[in-house]
């Protein structure tokens, strides 16, 4: 399986970000990492193992993702209005800096994004953030409310990063025709699952928007952890 490591300085985070790209071809897959997880955190759990046909078929590059989380939202040395421009100046690095570097070794028309716990929320929110990006959400275990990071700030900066709280009010046609025709959204969870009621909630959002989306919930005493997110992962993608 081909393995690229790149190390690149952005413009707009003001340092340098890594990056590890696996595969040789195929649809892309931007990889989220965990809480302050860094790129090769899903080799070190398992996680590309489990898919490894998946990569050395060339059905899938996987692009796994640095975390500005430290710096963002779990720096509570700052105030919270500190916490989410850093988190706002990740997602204008995500669009502006790393999606062109991806097109630039993979020009496959579709795009799916993923994640596991933290990493899921950042998925998903990027996701409905950039609707004409990405093709293809896979959520794992995620908390989709932003608040306790931010000692319940409640900026309007907060609130576009925050599914939780922009999602029941979006009436915006151009979100939501994209929603329902373009993002093929896969919600996970398990029974016992800290993060299982946000992801109901979540699922139950997106269902009075009319959003058609793919809710599993696994049973048999399945807790939060790396396990559950393999078998998802190895089941979804």
């Amino acid at each position: 399986m081909e393995r690229r490591y790149r190390k690149l300085p952005s413009k707009i985070l003001g340092r340098d970000m890594e990056t590890v790209i696996l595969g040789q071809g195929g649809a892309p897959v931007l990889v989220f990492p965990t809480s302050n997880g860094r790129p090769w955190q899903w080799e070190d759990f398992g996680m590309v193992e489990v898919v490894r046909e998946h990569l050395e078929n060339g059905w899938v590059q996987m692009f796994c993702l640095d975390s500005v989380d430290r710096e963002a939202l779990y720096n509570h040395e700052v105030d919270p209005e500190e916490r989410i421009a850093r988190h706002e100046e990740f997602d204008r690095y995500l669009v502006e800096e790393y999606l062109p570097l991806l097109r630039e070794q993979n020009p496959v028309d579709y795009l799916i994004a993923t994640g596991a716990s933290f990493g899921a929320y950042h998925a998903m929110n990027f996701s409905l953030r950039h609707p004409d990006l990405v093709n293809r959400v896979i959520a794992m275990g995620g908390d989709y409310c932003i608040r306790k990071y931010l000692d319940e700030y409640e900026g309007v900066d907060a609130y576009y990063h925050c599914p939780t709280d922009y999602l029941p009010n979006l009436k915006d046609p151009w979100y939501l025709d994209l929603y329902r025709n373009r993002l093929d959204i896969i919600l996970a969870s398990s029974d016992w699952d800290f993060c299982l009621g946000p992801t109901l909630r979540l699922s139950e959002t997106l269902s009075k928007l009319g959003v058609e989306h793919f809710l599993d919930i696994l049973d048999g005493h399945v807790l939060h952890d790396w396990p559950a997110w393999r078998w998802m992962l190895r089941k979804y993608l």
